[in-house]
C-alpha cells in the first residue's frame, strides 16, 4: 500500500441492527489497506436490540460511536450523520463513504477506489463509483453491470444510464467531500438525505456537472431494502422529480436535459412495479400494499400501461399466473434488482 494513501472516512448510521453491525463493521476493518488511514463513524439512533452494546464491544482504534435519541425516519439520518463529519474525521481532507448495517465491502475496495483516485489526480475527479452485488435473502446475486467497461462519467451526460437505471440498480460511491456535499439537508422533503435516491452520486453530478470515474468490478456487496411503507416512499420519489429540474435551474439558470423528467418517470414507474412484485411474493398479508405499487406505476408513467412488463405484472397480481411471476423475476434479475 502507497505511505500517501488518502485517509478514508466510513459512516454508518443504525438502529436495531444488532445482526448485521458487526459484518459490517469487520469488512471495513479487514480492508487490504492501512488501518491507520481508516476513520469509522457509527451513529446509534435509539437501538434496543443490543446494537449499541456491541458497538461499545468493538475494537476502538479510529472507531467513533454516537448516540442519538430515537428518530424513525431514516431519510434524515445520513444529513444528521454527516453533522458529525466536522468532529471525528481526520484532520485535513479525507475520502468518504457512507455504509448502512448489512452491506459490505469486499477486501480490495478501498485500494482499488483510491488507486483509481490517484491515476486520474488532475483531471478534477470528485468521486470513484463502483458496482455493488446485491444480497437477497441470504444469498449474494451479482448485478447486471451498468456499463460493459470502466469509464469516465462527465456531469449529467454521464448520468444518465444512472437515472434509466438507477432506482433498481445500486453502487457504492467513495468520494472527496462527498458526504457533506450530498447530505447536506437542502430540501425540506429530504429526499436527498436518502442513501438509495435512484443512486446516490446521480444528484451530485447532475447539480455539480462534477465528473465520476466508474469501475465496472464489484467492490461490496448490499443487502436487499425493504422500506415500511414501500408507497410512501415511490411518492416522495416522484414528488421529488420536479424539485431536481428546478433547483438545476435555480442554481445554472437553464433547464435540465428534456428527457429527465420523463426518463425519470418511466424508471420510476418500473420500479414501483419490481417493489409490487417483492411484496407479492411475501405473502397475502401484502396483496394490497403489492396493488397500491402497482397501480401507481401507472399513474406515474401512464405510457407503462402499454408495456408488456405492465400487462405480465398485472396477470402475476391479479389472475396469481404462476408463468408471468417466473417471467418478472427474469426480468429484473437481468436488468437488475436493488
Amino acid at each position: 500500500m502507497d505511505d500517501n494513501s488518502p485517509n478514508v472516512q466510513v459512516l454508518i448510521p443504525t438502529c436495531n441492527n444488532a445482526d448485521d453491525i458487526e459484518e459490517t463493521l469487520r469488512s471495513v476493518r479487514e480492508q487490504d489497506y492501512k488501518s491507520e488511514n481508516i476513520f469509522i463513524t457509527v451513529m446509534d439512533f435509539g437501538s434496543t436490540d443490543g446494537t449499541y452494546e456491541k458497538l461499545l464491544a468493538f475494537p476502538k482504534f479510529h472507531l467513533g460511536v454516537y448516540q442519538k435519541g430515537r428518530i424513525l425516519r431514516r431519510k434524515l439520518w445520513p444529513s444528521l450523520l454527516a453533522q458529525a463529519v466536522s468532529y471525528s474525521g481526520p484532520a485535513g481532507g479525507c475520502l468518504s463513504l457512507i455504509l448502512y448495517p448489512g452491506n459490505v465491502l469486499y477486501k480490495n475496495c478501498l485500494a482499488r477506489c483510491a488507486e483509481t483516485l490517484n491515476r486520474y489526480r488532475g483531471e478534477d475527479i470528485s468521486q470513484v463509483i463502483c458496482e455493488a452485488d446485491l444480497k437477497r435473502d441470504g444469498q449474494v446475486v451479482a448485478q447486471p453491470p451498468l456499463f460493459d467497461l470502466d469509464r469516465i462519467m462527465e456531469g449529467w451526460n454521464g448520468m444518465k444510464e444512472f437515472v434509466r437505471r438507477g432506482y433498481r440498480h445500486q453502487v457504492q460511491c467513495v468520494s472527496n467531500g462527498f458526504v457533506q456535499r450530498l447530505y447536506a439537508p437542502v430540501y425540506r422533503n429530504d429526499e436527498m438525505s436518502e442513501q438509495r435516491w435512484w443512486n446516490k452520486c446521480a444528484y451530485s453530478n447532475i447539480m455539480n456537472m462534477s465528473t465520476a470515474i466508474y469501475i465496472r468490478e464489484p467492490l461490496g456487496c448490499q443487502k436487499l431494502v425493504e422500506y415500511k411503507d414501500e408507497l410512501d416512499d415511490i411518492l416522495r420519489r416522484w414528488a421529488f422529480l420536479p424539485a431536481v429540474s428546478r433547483a438545476y435551474t435555480a442554481a445554472l439558470g437553464k433547464t435540465i436535459d428534456e428527457e429527465f423528467e420523463p426518463l425519470g418517470k418511466r424508471t420510476l414507474a418500473e420500479y414501483a412495479i419490481w417493489r409490487s412484485f417483492l411484496l407479492s411474493r411475501k405473502g397475502p398479508d401484502f396483496q394490497k400494499d403489492a396493488e397500491d405499487c402497482f397501480l401507481i406505476s401507472g399513474v406515474i408513467d401512464p405510457e407503462m400501461k402499454d408495456r408488456e412488463l405492465y400487462k405480465t405484472a398485472e396477470r402475476h397480481l391479479f389472475q396469481r399466473d404462476t408463468a408471468s411471476g417466473t417471467e418478472l423475476e427474469a426480468y429484473f434479475e437481468q436488468n437488475g434488482m436493488n
